[in-house]
């Protein structure tokens, strides 16, 4: 029993030699047992030769992850153990509060050999791959504030501008300045800047103030000439350059013979026209408006068109000289009809929202006039016998008399066959 535990041991000791990973025991084979009587290799030996073999264990080399002043625990790639093994660089996770990871370096202060992660490395040695950091830049809050720079208004920030580079649209504000007029914005209040006009795109990269920017204005008069009327001029107060203003209301008095027309910025009336209440931008200068007359009994004739609206027929009344007075005709003189409807009058407006005309009235002839037809739906009742229209009252009289009628017949009918069997 005893030499069976012996065997055992001895065989198992034996299997456990032969299993060794080549790998992991290495050497030469040498004659001497010192290894110097020959060079490393395969060797022939004889029965005589004694055989060494020298044994060293090969180097077992790491790769190590330094978070470099991040957070997580340092990290070691092991089982390295051949030399010139090639391996992925790892992104490990760590990380660190208010910066951004930017890879791996051999030198904590990115004075190395630089990895990003998935690149393949060569291991030689033990080796550090210390985490590379950036700073992140943190938004900031930025303004864009308009200065009113004499001119009248508060100060206006436009903020919440919270990223570098922003864009925005440069706005007009509203600011004013008596006897000036606003010119854009310089982000100098001298005009030495940058300058930007209302709605122009603007990069933002820091806090900024744009200034308005004025130019005094000049004020040029604005001049009524008779033009051979008389009587009392329009008073207009002086304008300034690219300033709105409304044409005034004639106040003279025309020649015999003549009436207002228009103005016009030359006496003969080749220039621009305004008419009354029109709007004028000033020019860069004194303006003089001059009224242009025209006869009483100006060939100039207009119409008077009567619209059916919805109706048959029609009728215009032609060559209607202006300033005539004229009188509007009924339905049957305009000669237009409409089924089921009941003529109410007339209107300038199709839908009525216009001036209302009865027939008979008169108005002044001024320009070209339609006169639409307004109706009212006219009321029926429809027989549910014949599917025409009637009085219904008559036709339930009708119904009742006939039916009574008939009643009575039916109830004379026994009376006159017992007469019958008397005779």
């Amino acid at each position: 029993m005893r030499k069976c535990k012996i065997v055992s041991i001895a065989i198992t000791a034996f299997m456990i030699l032969c299993l060794l990973p080549m790998n992991v025991l290495a050497g030469e084979y040498n004659t001497a047992s010192k290894g110097t009587d020959s060079e490393a290799g395969t060797v022939a030996l004889s029965n005589s030769d004694t055989n060494y073999r020298k044994l060293s264990m090969i180097p077992y080399y790491t790769v190590t992850y330094d978070p470099n002043g991040g957070s997580g625990m340092l990290f070691l790639a092991g089982g390295i153990t051949n030399s010139h093994t090639v391996l992925t660089v790892e992104s490990v996770g760590f990380s660190r509060t208010g910066y951004t990871f930017k890879g791996w370096n051999t030198q904590a202060d990115g004075g190395g050999t630089a990895y990003a992660p998935g690149d393949i490395l060569t291991v030689t040695s033990n080796i550090t791959l210390y985490a590379q950091w950036e700073e992140e830049v943190i938004g900031q809050h930025y303004t864009v504030a308009y200065d009113p720079n004499g001119g009248s208004g508060m100060l206006f920030l436009a903020g919440g501008i919270t990223n570098s580079h922003t864009v925005l649209t440069v706005e007009s504000v509203g600011f004013s300045r008596a006897g000036y007029t606003f010119k854009g914005w310089n982000t100098q209040a001298d005009g030495g800047g940058t300058a930007y006009a209302p709605g122009e795109i603007m990069t933002v990269t820091g806090s900024i103030t744009l200034y308005a920017q004025w130019k005094e204005q000049i004020l040029y008069n604005v001049i009524y000439d008779s033009n051979g009327g008389s009587g009392t001029a329009p008073t207009e107060s002086p304008k300034a350059e690219g300033e709105n203003f409304a044409a005034a209301t004639n106040t003279f008095t025309a020649p015999a013979g003549l009436r207002f027309r228009e103005w016009n910025t030359q006496r003969d009336g080749q220039g621009i026209s305004y008419t009354e209440g029109a709007m004028i931008i000033m020019p860069a200068g004194d303006l003089t408006l001059y009224p242009i007359w025209e006869p009483v009994s100006s060939t100039a004739t207009y119409t008077v068109d009567y619209n059916a609206n919805g109706g048959s027929g029609s009728h215009t009344d032609t060559d209607l000289t202006s300033g005539s007075t004229y009188t509007v005709l009924n339905q049957s003189d305009a000669g237009i009809n409409r089924d089921g409807f009941t003529f109410k009058g007339w209107n300038t407006a199709a839908d009525g929202s216009g001036v209302a005309y009865a027939a008979h009235d008169t108005f002044t002839v001024t320009g070209n006039m339609t006169l639409f037809a307004q109706w009212k739906k006219t009321s029926t009742i429809v027989n549910p016998n014949t599917g025409g229209t009637g009085n219904t009252g008559i036709w339930v009289i009708l119904l009742c008399i006939s039916l009574t009628g008939i009643v009575y017949l039916l109830s004379t009918i026994p009376m006159r066959k017992r007469q019958r069997r008397k005779y």
